[in-house]
């Protein structure tokens, strides 16, 4: 795996005090935490609902009519919103680092011309030696060669410059990535019973025929993570496989869930801030 991106972010109550987030007597337990989170969404058919649950083996999504469950490897949507909660998970460490399984399977695919041009050359000497007769046509090697030295020679000189395609990256497309790997640990400040999160990457997308930058693009994917206990460090591994999306400049941000799809507070993120009971209130009512 070729690491692309890595990031780690460490983040801790002392610092949003230090950074005077909290706009309140700093002796006062805070009530709950202002931040922007996301409306998430998953894929049924050809539209897509809003995600209400997450379990080991689907998503569960409300239609309107009905709660669906759909695949977790089902495309999702998000959509920013100003959100507000009464619990908190700490981020001791997040990191991603991204690959490109297509690359791999274009570098694989000629590999696999690459063996059946030695199959083929193999055929056409053993043909030569005994006097049968070779196919008309000789696939990756082109023309058919008519002396045993001349077949040894086509296929070596083919095998040759494939494997010089593939050491100089011929067949990978640069920039682009499809799988996403996050490796973080959490520290939970209260119970969470049946967590998950949503991944989301946001990138820039480019017009390759100009090599302009045409805007923002974006991916997001659910990931099941289970019960969180108050006070136990959890590590949390997870491969995500993504649409190829250009990885130069690209985001990742991950967003928490409880059990019944209620938004968690990381310390992590985005415009975090604290909140005291009279303020706590005051968002609830207006963001509910």
């Amino acid at each position: 795996m070729k690491s692309i991106r890595s990031q780690i972010i460490p983040l801790s109550f002392s610092v949003l005090i230090a950074f005077g987030l909290y706009g309140q007597d700093s002796q006062e337990a805070p009530a709950g935490y202002l931040f922007l989170g996301v409306e998430a969404s998953a894929q049924s058919g050809k539209s897509f609902f809003p995600i209400v649950k997450m379990d080991k083996k689907k998503i569960h999504v409300d239609s309107g009519m009905s709660i669906k469950k759909v695949s977790p490897r089902a495309r999702c949507r998000t959509g920013a919103k100003l959100t507000v909660s009464d619990r908190l998970v700490e981020v001791l460490e997040m990191g991603f680092s991204t690959s490109s399984m297509a690359n791999m399977r274009r570098s694989s695919d000629a590999i696999s011309d690459m063996q059946l041009a030695e199959a083929q050359a193999d055929f056409q000497v053993n043909a030569l030696l005994t006097g049968g007769q070779t196919p008309a046509t000789a696939g990756p090697l082109g023309s058919q060669p008519s002396t045993v030295d001349e077949v040894r020679a086509s296929n070596r000189e083919f095998q040759d410059d494939v494997q010089r395609d593939i050491d100089d990256g011929e067949f990978e497309v640069g920039g682009l990535v499809d799988t996403v790997f996050l490796k973080s640990e959490f520290l939970p400040a209260t119970d969470i019973a049946g967590a998950y999160c949503v991944v989301v990457v946001t990138y820039n997308k480019r017009d390759y025929n100009s090599g302009e930058y045409t805007g923002k693009g974006g991916i997001a994917r659910a990931k099941f993570i289970g019960d969180l206990r108050k006070d136990e460090l959890f590590k949390l591994k997870a491969r995500i496989s993504t649409s190829e999306f250009n990885q130069r400049g690209a985001e990742y941000q991950v967003y928490l869930y409880s059990e019944e799809g209620e938004p968690v507070a990381l310390s992590n993120s985005r415009g975090l801030k604290p909140l005291n009971r009279a303020d706590y209130n005051k968002f609830t009512n207006a963001l509910n």
